[in-house]
């Protein structure tokens, strides 16, 4: 990840890649304590659009960014009706520069007609096709678990990524 984008939209079933991209993103605010204390978490279950404007325009404190970590975010999405939208992404388009946005939609994906889809995608369906035309403000990072046949591979990037060494025969 080079740049941080204002608003990353995370989605997949690979909790320890979002943990990973979050501790990117927060090293990137500097010192661990300033960035801890200028790191809001929220549960989309129970934000709406005014609790998430609230979080992401206060001011960073003895910092330049503030980091708002919606966990849980599809619970979110999925409330947001066709007359809601433009709100949203009104809202989007506005985030002060001081604001760093992180959604975490826990999706998996789902192999239909040989192709592989995500199973939720439909619920955050808007939110998608706004990702797509603001490549500049939005970077949207998938985060799924491997499918049985890949697993091998990831099992031995994982070991050798902490140091570790596992043989191809025990990985499988």
């Amino acid at each position: 990840m080079s740049e941080i984008k204002t608003v990353s939209l995370l989605r997949g079933d690979d909790l320890t890649h979002f943990k990973q991209v979050i501790r990117r993103i927060k090293d990137s605010l500097g010192d661990a304590s300033m960035a801890e204390l200028n790191t809001k978490v929220l549960d989309g279950e129970a934000t709406n659009l005014e609790t998430l404007t609230a979080d992401c325009i206060a001011m960073p404190f003895l910092t330049e960014k503030r980091l708002v970590v919606v966990e849980r975010a599809n619970g979110m999405l999925a409330k947001v009706n066709k007359e809601e939208q433009p709100k949203w992404v009104q809202f989007l388009e506005q985030l002060p520069e001081t604001s760093l946005l992180v959604l975490l939609v826990e999706d998996t994906r789902k192999k239909e007609k040989g192709q592989w889809l995500w199973e939720s995608a439909k619920t955050y369906d808007w939110l998608l096709k706004w990702v797509k035309s603001h490549p500049g403000l939005v970077e949207l990072i998938d985060c799924s678990l491997p499918n049985q046949n890949e697993m091998p591979a990831w099992i031995r990037k994982q070991a050798k990524s902490q140091g570790g060494e596992i043989l191809i025969n025990a990985a499988s």
